[in-house]
């Protein structure tokens, strides 16, 4: 990987082929440090719609998230404290 998850700030989101250099072990330290890693299948995710769809559903957002390109980040600050 290019860029190490674990230097970034939180709340991360980041997008990688399944297949990248380095993934396994940047998932595993960023866990490590308290990070929470949730892998989504691209091929499942063939527009906004379902991208935010997914969202919602593996990181528990609430009925009113706002399925908008800031509403993940924004809810995954209040969710976190930051």
């Amino acid at each position: 990987m290019r860029v190490s998850l674990t230097r970034l700030r939180p709340p991360w989101v980041a997008f990688a082929r399944h297949d990248a250099p380095g993934l396994t072990a940047e998932t595993a330290a960023l866990t490590r440090r308290g990070g929470r890693v949730v892998r989504l299948d691209g091929r499942m995710l063939r527009n906004a719609d379902m991208l935010f769809d997914a969202f919602a559903e593996q990181l528990s957002f609430p009925g009113c998230f706002g399925r908008n390109w800031d509403a993940p980040v924004d809810w995954a600050r209040v969710r976190d404290g930051f």
